[in-house]
């Protein structure tokens, strides 16, 4: 479900949006879900796609 999140997170913020706004945008939304213990959990999740994208990239 992290992983979901941070897909999406990373679409939403190469599509234009500011990162800053993105962040604040989706930890609103964990929060009026219930959900705000995610968010490490999709830093985390953060972290391997960015390790990911750069074991790929020449």
């Amino acid at each position: 479900m992290e992983t979901n999140y941070a897909h999406a997170l990373l679409e939403v913020i190469q599509k234009g949006m500011d990162p800053k706004k993105a962040v604040e945008s989706l930890k609103l939304m964990l929060a009026r879900q219930g959900r705000s213990k995610l968010l490490p959990r999709i830093a985390r999740a953060l972290g391997r796609i960015d390790e990911r994208q750069k074991a790929t990239r020449p």
